[in-house]
């Protein structure tokens, strides 16, 4: 499946259970917050920039497999870990993170890391799904003389996502996102699957695709 379907697949869910499931919702007199783990509290009013039944306060930590686009550098375990901080209603500030110490074929020890410092706001198309616009400054890291291209240094990022509610417990994010490091870009396909257990505590599987490292994972979300 070519990367871009990932990217199509929550936009068309969304076509299927946002007609006759938003208005059930909206119909009905009360909120179950425990029904919506990752949304919330959902707000009676309209907010500086909508109500939005999504969280954007929580901690992510995941445990991902990297697969890197070099015939010398073999695939890797490594970690993943964002932090999002509200500031007004779905305003947020994040900083994200991941990490890994590939090797290469002939057994040389390499460190990969890259991190994005930024901020975004979540803007609700329907009552179950939002407009998530993001950016801000990144990082990357991944230098060896075994390299054709390596990287050091700084530059920026943008991406624009999707959140989904699909029933009461599932949520599907998805999105695409430019990184621009040293002035060389990269476009990356981002999806991520959410299991509200609580309000508070999430399970998460997520796919990350892009021309230089593929990255698959599971972790756990802490929303507050």
């Amino acid at each position: 499946m070519k990367p871009s379907t990932f990217f199509l697949l929550p936009l068309g869910i969304a076509m299927a259970v946002t007609g006759p499931a938003a208005v059930g919702h909206s119909q009905d007199g009360g909120w179950d917050s425990a029904a919506y783990g990752g949304g919330g509290n959902k707000t009676s009013g309209g907010g500086l920039f909508g109500a939005s039944i999504f969280q954007y306060g929580y901690l992510d930590a995941g445990y991902y497999l990297y697969e890197f686009d070099n015939a010398v550098i073999e695939s890797a375990n490594g970690f993943a870990g964002t932090l999002s901080i509200p500031i007004v209603d779905s305003f947020f500030v994040k900083a994200s993170a991941g990490f890994a110490s590939p090797k290469s074929k002939s057994g040389e020890d390499l460190n990969y890391l890259n991190w994005d410092l930024g901020a975004g706001v979540g803007l609700p198309i329907f009552e179950q799904m939002d407009l998530v616009l993001e950016g801000g400054m990144a990082h990357q890291r991944f230098t060896s003389s075994i390299l054709d291209d390596p990287i050091d240094g700084w530059g920026w990022y943008a991406s624009p996502a999707l959140r989904l509610m699909i029933g009461d417990l599932l949520e599907l994010n998805g999105g695409v996102t430019l990184q621009n490091v040293k002035s060389d870009g990269t476009l990356s396909v981002d999806v991520k699957a959410l299991l509200h257990l609580t309000p508070s505590v999430s399970l998460t599987g997520g796919v990350s695709f892009s021309e230089d490292v593929n990255r698959y994972g599971v972790g756990m979300r802490i929303s507050f």
